[in-house]
């Protein structure tokens, strides 16, 4: 394999966290075919809303590609709400004919940038600042100058603090001790300084390159073939012990997770932890590897696919019915099977109403509460009994409401009866007895009478929907049958009712 970074290749990195040697990470992936292909995906860095922005060769929508298929290009991807990558876009309006690369994204909203974007002659001597304005539009690179920034051999990094006030930079220059050494330049009063070589504890007689310095600009991370360990480059890291950018402590290995025989490099940390680099431990060319610092949760499937049969209640014969459900955006009507059985999906942390209403048998109507959006359960079993309408049974319905102390029903009590009355329809063999109960609350002469009225008036209502007088008769209680004892409100209210009780 030729040698894995390109010449004059920039790489500013910035990130808040910091990662010690004995980081332990739970697990390293490489990241899908949609963001590595078949050329090489290198340098990751994340600007804002989560983007990631990467370098990607050897494909075939880079600008000049035909004359040039080596050159870099920008690419920029996301991940989408259940952890997987959006389909990269080719940042096509800061991409030209040479290397292209977003190295970093500092403050204000600010991108470093690949080459100066002014003449050719003066692409290998700094790098550039620009701005998003929108999608695929950036205001025009302006060049940042350093001075005496000189080197021998074909590559650069660079690595800049998030307040752009350091530059790390890895070169081949004047005190070089092997074939890149890293050397660093301050920001004083709005002008970069030369660059300094940051000393032999950092430096090898290899190469140190790709370096990614934290926000707080004491601990630094870089690749090295100089210093032994897994393979090619290793990543490591190392922390300044004072003001002077050239007193550090031993550089150390990152370990085995994110470092393996092969090359591994562009280290860099993502907003939620992770780590990112770039290695080519299972192929020739450089690919993009995520390492978890922590095993994430998987992402909840919000949909839950209830499935039961219905059943007869006496004799558990499975019944061929139409289900209603409702709760959702759109009410859902289903039919059973031969069996008896249905299956419907349903969405999580809701509650839906499933209701019955098959001739023969009493209306079924409940409410159904599916699980919590954070439960991992996936099915749910939802079994349906319904009770044949028998003599001696109970017809039950919603709760019907009269002005107080009369016969009159008040309006929303309407659909009530209309259900009874398409009840008898479809059972033209059913009779039923009307009955109508009180609570304790005055006169008990009064109260029989009104609980007849109330009765009574039911009996009209529906014989106005076409019931025959004959299979109804209505019976008037009073407070002699109560449900409950008539100790509070509440339970002269369950007393106030009208009954619909299957006589033959």
């Amino acid at each position: 394999m030729k040698d894995s970074r390109v010449k004059i290749f920039f790489g500013l990195m910035f990130m808040a966290c910091m990662y010690s040697s004995q980081a332990q990470f739970v697990r390293v992936e490489k990241l899908p075919p949609s963001v590595n292909t078949e050329g090489e995906e290198v340098k990751p860095v994340f600007g804002e809303d989560n983007t990631m922005y990467f370098v990607r060769t050897r494909h075939s929508e880079n600008t000049g590609f035909s004359s040039a298929p080596d050159n870099e290009d920008v690419w920029e991807t996301k991940r989408d709400e259940n952890g997987g990558w959006n389909a990269p876009i080719h940042e096509s309006s800061i991409n030209d004919k040479n290397n292209n690369s977003i190295l970093g994204v500092g403050k204000d909203g600010h991108y470093f940038l690949l080459n100066t974007y002014q003449s050719k002659k003066h692409l290998k001597y700094g790098i550039a600042v620009t701005s998003k304005l929108g999608h695929n539009n950036w205001k025009k690179p302006e060049f940042i100058e350093i001075p005496e920034l000189k080197y021998k051999g074909d590559f650069y990094d660079f690595s800049i603090a998030k307040d752009e006030t350091v530059l790390i930079i890895s070169i081949e220059g004047p005190s070089t001790l092997g074939k890149e050494d890293l050397y660093v330049s301050l920001k004083k009063e709005g002008n970069w300084t030369k660059p300094l070589h940051m000393g032999s504890v950092i430096n090898s007689t290899g190469y140190e390159m790709s370096p990614f310095l934290s926000d707080d600009k004491k601990t630094l991370y870089f690749s090295s073939n100089g210093r032994g360990g897994q393979g090619d480059a290793d990543v490591f890291v190392t922390t300044r012990l004072d003001e002077s950018w050239t007193n550090w402590s031993q550089p150390k290995n990152m370990g085995n997770m994110v470092n393996s025989p092969k090359m591994d490099c562009y280290f860099t940390i993502a907003p939620n932890g992770d780590a990112y680099f770039a290695s080519n431990r299972d192929q020739d060319n450089l690919d993009l590897y995520r390492a978890l610092i922590k095993e994430e949760p998987k992402p909840v499937d919000q949909n839950l696919m209830v499935s039961g049969y219905v059943t007869d209640k006496k004799t558990s014969k499975p019944l061929k019915v139409e289900l209603n459900v409702s709760g959702s955006e759109e009410p859902i009507q289903l039919k059973t099977d031969d069996q008896g059985y249905y299956q419907i999906g349903l969405k999580k942390n809701k509650e839906y109403t499933i209701s019955v209403l098959e001739k023969g048998y009493h209306e079924y109507n409940q409410t159904l509460k599916t699980p919590d959006s954070t439960s991992e359960q996936s099915t749910m079993t939802y079994n349906i009994a319904l009770e044949k309408l028998e003599a001696g049974t109970k017809i039950n319905l919603e709760r019907l409401y009269f002005v107080v102390s009369t016969d009159t029903l008040i309006d929303v009590s309407l659909p009530v009866v209309e259900k009874l009355a398409k009840i008898l329809t479809d059972n033209p063999d059913i009779k039923i007895s009307i009955e109508g109960h009180t609570d304790n609350t005055g006169n008990s002469v009064f109260n029989e009478k009104l609980s007849l009225a109330r009765a009574t008036r039911i009996k009209t209502l529906l014989v106005e929907r076409g019931i025959t007088k004959r299979r109804m008769k209505v019976e008037g209680f009073g407070a002699r049958k109560p449900l409950v004892k008539n100790l509070t409100e509440e339970d002269k209210q369950k007393n106030r009712r009208v009954e619909f009780v299957i006589i033959e």
